[in-house]
């Protein structure tokens, strides 16, 4: 813990905006702002006023002729841990997240990592829940209503289990009337509120009706088949509006999904801030510059206009009527920073007619309401955390005044935007650092392997939007007429906020079983080596093997040598996962289409999970999937196992595994491709081409692009 949280701090001499309730007790009324003195004492606040106190020994921190109000609320990202300063920067100090991996955000949002980084507070939600019509790769896809509920509920039940929590569950709009039941059922027994579109088949008062309170996006809200642009201008929303007063809906408007295209089409250069972002972020960023600039001037750039324009008078309606909005960017994405997008989210919204004054009252205390958690954010009391940031004018005058807040506090600790702008730049530097490392050759020693007919061996690099991730040298040995022995080493290259770690994987295969298995994991110094506090042991192992008399395997774990914890499986297990390209080898030489079960370690706990993997094999070409409740990877192998091409969607984007290529005469000859595969799990199309038949079946399987998600 940082010693400034054991500090007494005395902010003098701002003008405070409390958002607390005005002395006359009207509903609704804040208190007015005035010159008073905020006391705050181990993180916490624990006196405002103007007649407040200071302790002897106290800190003071001079405030005077500057505004410190609560710190904004964002509550809908993509969140990344590596854009923590980018919130800061801009005085987010709580932000949302919509539907990264859960035990990621689970772990992420303890409050030891929030202090590591350090970041704003951090709000997880459940995994996207969808029906098979989603066409979202990364969404937790229900099946009828009799195994829905069973999916629903084990999942809830793991997050019970996990000792931590969620602050909402999220769907997409694909899902039945039943399972839309379901989800929002599970997330009242849980105590949180069900976030996302209007489902395609679900009128408002039925949702509303079933639990749904929070609805994000305006789209939803359209006519079957219709959009903002083509809506006849004499289209009456009134109704609508009147039913979201009446169910007491919140609503996330989103106008940035529109209004970014405008203002990329008028933008002729990167902005400087965005070598900050995630370099996939970065490289979806400059695609959408591309795309954008081809609108300006065109028939399309009109009609994104006449689109906001639509939506801004819609948000209007609904903000005059009462129904309350909810700030959210959906940031990181093209010409939405984290941070600084919600300002700009918020600029959207005072030209639609909220006022600067009614925007501050809802990226801050109103957005705390409607997130559940009024002790966290949104406010300035005694008894509250110290989340607040100082503005150089008046933010009720001009939402502008919120941009670049000369000093933030978050949970007590104060940032002065020299470190705020330090903090950003450091960012950058270690971006810039981080891609270098990530288009250098690296060649890996092979993994260690037991002795026999070697009869694969290869290396891949695995990429995210063009940006190298990590890189896999991996390896297949012939034991016996039926026994085959796996193995790869992985490099996880460094980014700006984590270290390289390398992982090893040894699998020996039988009959389509694991017979035996291990699993080491380093974190690499700057050098290449490990960092391991007993160099004799690895930071974290795990082994297993087969209990003959049940066909499940036996697990135990280690850290530093140390056994922790052993375990059993219910199930036989068909593969380890942790190898990109193993999981396809092995699938294609061993594994039956259909499910078969496969044993992960779940990255932010190491714990083992048991899932299900769906295989099928493409009749025209040879290209097989295997699809889990992480995503769906698409492979190819050539004759001998040769590894042509892979990719994973998931939550996390997109990731492409690709043969490294040779850059010798010897790498090239160290390529080893001679085990016996079925020749209808050989690829036999363009390995150049094969994402394009994937999407041209994918659209055959689904419709047309788009179908049933537009409204």
């Amino acid at each position: 813990m940082h010693a400034l949280l054991l500090e007494t701090i005395a902010f003098v001499g701002a003008t405070v905006h409390t958002f607390q309730p005005a002395p006359d007790g009207a509903a609704g009324v804040f208190a007015e702002p005035s010159v008073a003195t905020v006391l705050v004492e181990d993180g916490r606040i624990r006196a405002v006023g103007p007649e407040v106190e200071i302790p002897e020994g106290a800190r003071e921190v001079d405030l005077s002729g500057l505004h410190l109000v609560p710190g904004l609320i964002d509550a809908l990202t993509s969140f990344d841990a590596v854009h923590d300063p980018l919130y800061l920067s801009a005085g987010v100090t709580l932000v949302r997240d919509g539907g990264s991996p859960t035990g990621q955000m689970l772990l992420e949002k303890s409050r030891s990592m929030r202090e590591r980084h350090p970041g704003p507070t951090l709000h997880a939600t459940s995994a996207l829940f969808a029906s098979q019509l989603s066409t979202n790769p990364a969404a937790f896809v229900l099946g009828p209503p009799d195994t829905a509920e069973e999916q629903v509920n084990e999942f809830m039940t793991l997050v019970l289990n996990s000792n931590s929590r969620i602050e909402s569950v999220v769907f997409d709009d694909s899902l039945t009337i039943e399972q839309h039941g379901l989800v929002c059922a599970a997330a009242e027994t849980y105590g949180v509120d069900a976030w996302g579109p209007l489902p395609a088949v679900l009128p408002l008062k039925v949702a509303r009706a079933q639990g749904q309170r929070t609805l994000v996006g305006l789209d939803s809200l359209l006519p079957q088949g219709q959009r903002f642009e083509t809506l006849p201008d004499d289209f009456d929303f009134g109704p609508i509006v009147e039913d979201l007063r009446a169910g007491e809906w919140r609503v996330v408007p989103l106008l940035l999904g529109t209004g970014r295209i405008l203002k990329g089409a008028a933008t002729r250069a990167e902005p400087p801030a965005a070598a900050a972002l995630a370099p996939e972020v970065r490289t979806s960023w400059r695609v959408d510059l591309e795309t954008f600039r081809i609108l300006s001037g065109s028939p399309g750039l009109d009609l994104a206009r006449r689109s906001l324009e639509r939506q801004r008078g819609l948000v209007r309606q609904l903000h005059d009527a009462g129904v309350q909005l909810v700030p959210g960017t959906g940031s990181p994405s093209g010409f939405i920073m984290p941070g600084s997008g919600l300002v700009d989210e918020l600029e959207e919204w005072v030209r639609a007619g909220v006022s600067p004054a009614e925007a501050l009252a809802l990226v801050t205390a109103r957005a705390s309401d409607a997130l559940g958690r009024p002790d966290e954010s949104g406010r300035i009391a005694a008894g509250l955390s110290a989340n607040m940031i100082a503005l150089t004018s008046d933010p009720r005058e001009s939402i502008e005044a919120l941009r670049d807040p000369a000093l933030v506090v978050l949970r007590g600790e104060v940032r002065t935007r020299e470190v705020l702008d330090e903090a950003v730049e450091d960012l950058i530097a270690r971006q810039e650092a981080a891609a270098a490392a990530r288009v250098s050759r690296l060649e890996l020693e092979a993994p260690p392997m037991p002795e026999g007919e070697l009869v694969v061996d290869g290396q891949a690099n695995l990429s995210a939007y063009g940006y190298r991730t990590a890189v896999e040298r991996y390896r297949a040995v012939q034991l016996a007429e039926d026994v085959v022995a796996y193995g790869a080493r992985i490099r996880v290259l460094p980014t700006a906020d984590l270290p390289a770690k390398e992982l090893v994987l040894l699998q020996v295969m039988k009959g389509g079983l694991v017979q035996r298995f291990l699993v080491t994991l380093d974190e690499l110094g700057p050098d290449g080596d490990t960092v391991r506090e007993d160099p004799e042991f690895p930071a974290f192992s795990a082994r297993g093997s087969l209990v003959a008399e049940t066909g499940a395997l036996g697990v135990e774990r280690l850290r530093d040598g140390v056994p922790v914890a052993s375990v059993r499986t219910e199930e036989p297990i068909a593969f380890i996962e942790g190898s990109s390209i193993l999981s396809g080898l092995i699938a294609a030489r061993h594994c039956p289409e259909g499910f078969s079960y496969v044993l992960q370690f779940d990255p932010a706990f190491m714990e083992p999970v048991v899932d299900r993997a769906l295989m099928a094999v493409s009749v025209e070409d040879g290209r097989f999937t295997l699809q889990d409740s992480r995503g769906i990877r698409v492979f190819g192998f050539g004759e001998g196992g040769a590894f042509l091409f892979g990719a994973r969607a998931e939550s996390g984007g997109r990731l492409d595994f690709e043969p490294a290529p040779a850059e010798t005469p010897e790498q090239a000859r160290a390529v080893v491709s001679r085990m016996r595969l079925d020749p209808a799990r050989v690829f036999r199309g363009d390995p150049e081409t094969w994402n394009k038949a994937s999407s041209a079946e994918a659209s055959a399987r689904t419709g047309e692009p788009g179908a049933g998600g537009d409204r």
